[in-house]
Parts: structure tokens; C-alpha cells; sequence
């Protein structure tokens, strides 16, 4: 079963004039932001909104207009060449289980992220922004030694853990197989069993797309 990842809905967003002209970024089961040239957040989908009222002292609207460096503090060091390298190329840089330490408060929270860094070039060529396209993998970092002894998933929990990986609800998958949505859920909580996470936070999508 191929898990699609972060970059691949990275290569599903058309980068042009308007930002998500194609796709509904909200509806995306991983963060997406996009920064301006001065790395200023311009807007991000509610998946990414989750991710920095979790990692940082800001809300979702205090957010829009900061830098990205002032916002996420401690991100600076490994994110800002990254960045300016993908400004500089015009070309995208992937996130495999990138570290990222962030400060919150009086502690360091280390982080570990899959995703895209892609640049954001306009009609005429000009590179105006940053596109990230990323999933947060740290709760599934400290699950992994139990993932490595996984039963083995049936079609019909394939069938479900694929459309997962599609962004669908219970309910719509529950409506695409002609199920109801107990069975859907029942399904879904089996997967978490073979996987090893049942009764953590981990996400199951995360964990899932490690499958690819």
C-alpha cells in the first residue's frame, strides 16, 4: 500500500498568483504555511494553526505577520539556511525526520518533522515566498520500536487506512465502503491496536505513511 506523504500533497498544491487557488489546504491532513520572502507568516491551513498553538506561546491569529523565526523560538538555526537556500535555488528541500528544538517557556522541546519546503514562484518567475508542507512525526519517533513488531493489516483495514491517509472522515469512508460509521471506527481502532498505539496521542495518519 503507498501512504501518500507530505510532499506528496506538497506536489498537489499549485504554487501561483493566489495561494491554494486549487486545493482546499484546510481539508489537508497535514500543516501548510506560506511565508513571504521575509519568512512572515501570510497564512497557514488548521492543521498548521494546531501546530504552533502547540509549539509556541502564540495563537493562530497573533501568528499572521510574524516571522517565522520570531514565532517558533529556537527554530532559527536550522531553519533559516534551509530557507534562504530554497529562496536563493528556486528548488524544493524535503523534511525526513528533521529535528527541530524549539523553546517554549523556560524549556527545549525537540521536534521531528516529515514534509516539503518548496519556494513560491510566480508567473513571471519570481520567487515571492516559502511554501511548507509538513507533519509533525514526534509522537510516532517514541512509538517506533513497538511499530516494528506490527501485525500485519487486512485488505478491508487497508481499504480504511488508505482512505485515511486521503484526509476522509469516519463518516466519509464509512459512506465511500457503504458502511456505518461504528464499523468504520471499530476498524480504525483495530488499526491503532496493530500498530502499536492504541490509547496514545499519536496520529494515525502520521503513523500510517510510515507504511510507504
Amino acid at each position: 500500500m503507498r501512504i501518500p506523504s507530505s510532499r506528496h500533497w506538497a506536489a498537489k498544491i499549485e504554487i501561483g498568483a493566489s495561494f491554494g487557488a486549487h486545493v482546499d489546504v484546510d481539508c489537508l491532513p497535514v500543516g501548510v504555511g506560506l511565508l513571504d520572502n521575509e519568512f512572515r507568516f501570510r497564512r497557514f491551513n488548521r492543521a498548521y494553526a494546531d501546530y504552533l498553538t502547540a509549539n509556541t506561546r502564540y495563537s493562530a491569529g497573533e501568528a499572521i505577520g510574524l516571522s517565522y523565526f520570531g514565532c517558533i523560538d529556537g527554530a532559527r538555526a536550522k531553519a533559516e539556511p534551509l530557507m534562504r537556500h530554497v529562496l536563493a535555488s528556486g528548488t524544493p528541500y524535503e523534511l525526513r525526520r528533521e529535528e527541530l528544538a524549539i523553546r517554549v517557556g523556560d524549556r527545549t522541546v525537540v521536534t521531528y518533522w516529515d514534509g516539503q519546503i518548496s519556494p513560491v514562484i510566480e508567473r513571471s518567475g519570481h520567487v515571492s515566498g516559502i511554501l511548507l508542507v509538513c507533519t509533525e512525526i514526534t509522537e510516532l519517533r517514541s512509538e517506533q520500536p513497538r511499530q516494528d513488531c506490527r501485525a500485519p493489516l487486512t485488505f478491508k483495514e487497508e481499504q480504511v487506512a488508505a482512505l485515511i491517509c486521503e484526509g476522509l472522515t469516519s463518516k466519509e469512508i464509512a459512506d465511500r465502503l457503504c458502511l456505518t460509521k461504528a464499523a468504520i471506527d471499530a476498524r480504525r481502532n483495530v488499526i491503532r491496536k496493530k500498530l502499536g498505539i492504541s490509547g496514545s496521542q499519536a496520529n494515525l495518519y502520521g503513523c500510517l505513511k510510515q507504511l510507504n
